[in-house]
């Protein structure tokens, strides 16, 4: 069978995408600008995510493309391993500047802070919220009615682009309440102090990611719910065969299910036919539950551990 995804999953993950295009160039040109302008690391910051967003999603632009590619047989994968690849790769840079900033900023914290243009960062901080909360639940909505690694992960990086951007308009809401009063010498440090907290807190997100692409690229088998529903889902149309015993391998590759079935009938000579009969028999159910499916029927009728 054909490994891309469907139709609808290819025209979602397009939509998504040039939504993340378009908000990321916009927000990455207004960030970087206005950070030199303020100078401000935490506008940096906001500017950092959205320029590393609209570099990744060109390429996630043409991973779609080659996605819709059907297998072949030097590609039998087809090219199902792009997509944890650029999970990888995403969550590998966003994780990199996550660091590389945090310790920038407790080196500048440590030597004293800096001063904000505030009358500059305002005009900022109301686009940069605003912009971020849209194309964030823009991508939301896209997930919500397909669960595939490329619109998960450009939901999660719009998250920490909107945690990040409302983060700034506090630290300059308690530098407005501060500056005329007696907490005032902590001013200074107030921009450097919400960058450390929001990197701190958004350092889950760039790891998950990382941990997830890595399981599917080294093969590894899905969440225990996840085998659980599958063999469940195997069993109840294996009642009516006439089989021995039944064993179940599973791993995942982006957003396409592999399953092994190994099956020992209780007749000890079978027609070829009855594998293609309960391969058929299952993949409509599998497929209706898990998405795209690559089922193999393995017939044997040697003793196997199960």
């Amino acid at each position: 069978m054909a490994l891309q995804g469907s139709a609808d999953e290819r025209a979602a993950d397009r939509r998504a995408i040039r939504v993340s295009l378009i908000g990321a160039a916009l927000f990455a040109t207004f960030g970087l600008s206005f950070a030199v302008w303020s100078g401000s690391q935490a506008v940096l910051l906001d500017g950092a995510y959205n320029l590393i967003t609209a570099l990744m999603v060109v390429v996630a632009l043409r991973i779609t493309s080659l996605l819709d590619r059907p297998a072949s047989p030097d590609r039998p994968a087809g090219f199902a391993a792009l997509e944890p690849m650029y999970v990888l790769a995403k969550g590998l840079t966003l994780l990199a500047l996550t660091i590389v900033v945090l310790i920038s900023n407790l080196i500048v914290l440590a030597t004293g802070g800096t001063e904000l243009d505030l009358g500059v960062v305002v005009v900022y901080v109301a686009l940069a919220v605003s912009g971020n909360l849209v194309v964030w639940l823009l991508i939301r909505r896209e997930r919500k009615r397909n669960q595939t690694p490329l619109i998960q992960v450009e939901e999660q990086s719009w998250m920490v682009n909107t945690i990040v951007s409302a983060a700034i308009a506090v630290s300059f809401v308690l530098v407005v309440v501060l500056q005329d009063g007696v907490l005032e010498p902590f001013v200074p440090y107030v921009d450097q102090i919400v960058v450390v907290v929001v990197c701190a807190a958004s350092l889950p997100v760039p790891i998950a990611a990382i941990r997830s692409s890595l399981r599917d690229l080294l093969l590894f088998g899905p969440d225990e719910e996840v085998r659980t529903s599958i063999d469940a889902a195997v069993g109840s149309r294996l009642l009516d065969w006439p089989l021995e015993r039944w064993s179940t391998e599973v791993f995942t590759m982006g957003r396409h299910l592999w399953v092994s079935l190994t099956v020992t009938p209780t007749a000890s000579e079978i027609e070829a036919a009855f594998g293609d009969e309960l391969r058929r028999s299952l993949l409509d159910e599998l497929d209706s539950q898990f998405g795209p499916v690559r089922l193999d029927v393995v017939i044997t009728t040697e003793s196997m551990q199960v």
